[in-house]
Protein backbone atom coordinates (compact mmCIF):
# COMPACT_ATOMS: atom_id res chain seq x y z
CA UNK A 1 0.00 0.00 0.00
CA UNK A 2 3.07 2.42 0.51
CA UNK A 3 4.45 1.86 -2.95
CA UNK A 4 0.94 2.88 -4.26
CA UNK A 5 0.39 5.54 -1.67
CA UNK A 6 3.72 7.47 -2.52
CA UNK A 7 2.90 6.93 -6.33
CA UNK A 8 -0.49 8.83 -5.77
CA UNK A 9 -2.43 5.93 -7.25
CA UNK A 10 -4.86 5.73 -4.08
CA UNK A 11 -7.81 7.14 -3.69
CA UNK A 12 -6.42 8.78 -1.09
CA UNK A 13 -3.45 10.96 -0.28
CA UNK A 14 -0.86 10.17 2.39
CA UNK A 15 -2.06 13.60 4.05
CA UNK A 16 -5.01 11.66 4.33
CA UNK A 17 -3.47 8.47 6.25
CA UNK A 18 -2.88 8.34 10.14
CA UNK A 19 0.61 6.88 10.60
CA UNK A 20 2.05 4.37 12.60
CA UNK A 21 2.93 5.56 16.57
CA UNK A 22 5.63 3.89 16.41
CA UNK A 23 7.13 3.85 12.88
CA UNK A 24 5.83 6.98 11.60
CA UNK A 25 4.91 5.11 8.40
CA UNK A 26 1.59 4.58 6.59
CA UNK A 27 0.24 1.03 7.21
CA UNK A 28 -0.66 0.41 11.04
CA UNK A 29 -0.21 -3.51 11.32
CA UNK A 30 -3.13 -3.73 13.79
CA UNK A 31 -5.21 -6.67 14.11
CA UNK A 32 -7.31 -5.80 16.94
CA UNK A 33 -9.86 -3.41 16.97
CA UNK A 34 -9.90 -2.72 20.84
CA UNK A 35 -5.71 -1.98 20.78
CA UNK A 36 -6.27 0.02 17.38
CA UNK A 37 -9.16 2.34 19.16
CA UNK A 38 -6.51 2.25 21.69
CA UNK A 39 -4.12 3.47 19.96
CA UNK A 40 -5.55 5.98 17.55
CA UNK A 41 -8.97 6.69 18.48
CA UNK A 42 -8.38 8.11 21.36
CA UNK A 43 -6.44 11.12 19.80
CA UNK A 44 -7.71 13.81 18.45
CA UNK A 45 -7.74 14.28 14.33
CA UNK A 46 -8.88 17.20 11.93
CA UNK A 47 -11.21 14.95 10.20
CA UNK A 48 -13.44 12.00 10.37
CA UNK A 49 -11.65 9.04 10.28
CA UNK A 50 -12.63 6.09 8.01
CA UNK A 51 -10.38 2.77 8.71
CA UNK A 52 -9.38 0.96 5.69
CA UNK A 53 -8.38 -2.79 6.44
CA UNK A 54 -6.10 -5.02 3.84
CA UNK A 55 -6.87 -8.62 4.57
CA UNK A 56 -7.08 -12.34 3.14
CA UNK A 57 -9.19 -13.28 5.14
CA UNK A 58 -13.58 -13.01 5.27
CA UNK A 59 -13.98 -14.60 8.55
CA UNK A 60 -11.55 -12.04 10.68
CA UNK A 61 -13.61 -9.60 12.57
CA UNK A 62 -13.26 -6.18 13.42
CA UNK A 63 -15.56 -4.95 15.95
CA UNK A 64 -14.39 -1.17 16.95
CA UNK A 65 -15.62 -0.62 21.03
CA UNK A 66 -19.17 1.00 21.17
CA UNK A 67 -17.71 4.48 21.42
CA UNK A 68 -16.54 4.00 17.80
CA UNK A 69 -19.12 1.90 16.17
CA UNK A 70 -20.45 4.91 13.73
CA UNK A 71 -17.12 4.95 12.63
CA UNK A 72 -16.55 3.61 8.75
CA UNK A 73 -14.65 0.66 8.52
CA UNK A 74 -13.69 -1.21 5.13
CA UNK A 75 -12.31 -4.17 4.78
CA UNK A 76 -10.42 -4.88 1.28
CA UNK A 77 -9.75 -8.61 0.55
CA UNK A 78 -6.79 -10.45 -1.41
CA UNK A 79 -7.75 -14.18 -0.81
CA UNK A 80 -6.74 -16.58 -0.42
CA UNK A 81 -3.43 -14.64 0.27
CA UNK A 82 -1.91 -11.13 -0.57
CA UNK A 83 0.58 -13.82 -2.16
CA UNK A 84 -1.77 -14.42 -4.80
CA UNK A 85 -0.67 -10.66 -6.53
CA UNK A 86 2.77 -11.88 -7.02
CA UNK A 87 1.41 -15.06 -8.69
CA UNK A 88 -0.44 -12.71 -11.57
CA UNK A 89 2.70 -10.40 -11.85
CA UNK A 90 4.76 -13.53 -12.76
CA UNK A 91 2.18 -14.41 -15.39
CA UNK A 92 2.12 -17.88 -13.80
CA UNK A 93 -2.22 -17.98 -12.66
CA UNK A 94 -2.45 -20.96 -14.81
CA UNK A 95 0.37 -22.88 -13.36
CA UNK A 96 -0.74 -21.83 -9.95
CA UNK A 97 -4.37 -23.12 -10.68
CA UNK A 98 -2.79 -26.73 -12.07
CA UNK A 99 -0.45 -26.77 -8.70
CA UNK A 100 -3.76 -26.00 -6.42
CA UNK A 101 -5.81 -28.81 -8.54
CA UNK A 102 -3.07 -31.68 -7.41
CA UNK A 103 -2.48 -29.96 -3.83
CA UNK A 104 -4.34 -30.35 -1.30
CA UNK A 105 -4.98 -26.94 0.91
CA UNK A 106 -2.32 -25.34 -1.65
CA UNK A 107 -1.52 -21.82 -0.84
CA UNK A 108 0.08 -18.86 -2.81
CA UNK A 109 2.76 -18.22 -0.70
CA UNK A 110 3.94 -21.95 -1.10
CA UNK A 111 3.52 -22.09 -4.66
CA UNK A 112 5.75 -18.84 -4.58
CA UNK A 113 8.41 -20.31 -2.22
CA UNK A 114 8.35 -23.87 -3.95
CA UNK A 115 7.54 -23.17 -7.64
CA UNK A 116 9.06 -19.45 -7.94
CA UNK A 117 11.72 -19.77 -5.69
CA UNK A 118 10.88 -16.84 -3.69
CA UNK A 119 11.75 -18.26 -0.42
CA UNK A 120 11.03 -14.94 1.63
CA UNK A 121 7.45 -14.34 0.02
CA UNK A 122 5.66 -13.89 3.19
CA UNK A 123 8.58 -11.08 4.11
CA UNK A 124 7.73 -7.75 4.39
CA UNK A 125 11.10 -6.51 3.46
CA UNK A 126 10.84 -8.99 0.53
CA UNK A 127 7.89 -7.51 -0.63
CA UNK A 128 8.71 -3.86 -0.43
CA UNK A 129 11.55 -4.36 -3.12
CA UNK A 130 9.57 -6.69 -5.14
CA UNK A 131 6.67 -4.24 -5.31
CA UNK A 132 8.98 -1.28 -5.66
CA UNK A 133 7.01 -0.58 -9.93
CA UNK A 134 3.79 1.10 -8.54
CA UNK A 135 2.73 -0.23 -11.59
CA UNK A 136 3.64 -3.74 -11.81
CA UNK A 137 1.62 -3.64 -8.56
CA UNK A 138 -1.29 -2.04 -9.78
CA UNK A 139 -1.12 -4.19 -12.86
CA UNK A 140 -1.26 -7.38 -10.54
CA UNK A 141 -4.15 -5.42 -8.55
CA UNK A 142 -6.40 -5.35 -11.90
CA UNK A 143 -5.63 -8.67 -12.85
CA UNK A 144 -6.68 -10.09 -9.51
CA UNK A 145 -10.16 -8.55 -9.89
CA UNK A 146 -10.62 -9.25 -13.07
CA UNK A 147 -10.24 -13.23 -12.41
CA UNK A 148 -11.28 -13.20 -9.10
CA UNK A 149 -14.80 -13.50 -8.02
CA UNK A 150 -15.90 -11.29 -5.05
CA UNK A 151 -18.51 -12.18 -2.68
CA UNK A 152 -21.79 -10.31 -1.59
CA UNK A 153 -20.31 -6.84 0.09
CA UNK A 154 -16.29 -8.05 -0.41
CA UNK A 155 -14.47 -5.21 -2.36
CA UNK A 156 -10.26 -5.89 -3.30
CA UNK A 157 -7.93 -3.83 -3.94
CA UNK A 158 -9.09 -2.55 -7.03
CA UNK A 159 -11.54 -0.16 -5.32
CA UNK A 160 -8.85 1.57 -3.83
CA UNK A 161 -7.28 2.81 -7.09
CA UNK A 162 -7.46 5.91 -8.70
Amino acid sequence: METLLAAHALVFDAEQVIPDVATGRATIPVRSADKFADTYLTMEWDAQVVVIRVLDSLRERFVLPKAYRNMPVYSFHTRPEIEHLVILAEGQEGAWQSYSQKQKNAKPSGFCRSVLGYADVKREDWARVYWQDPDDLRNAIREYHRIHRCEKNEYDLMWLLK
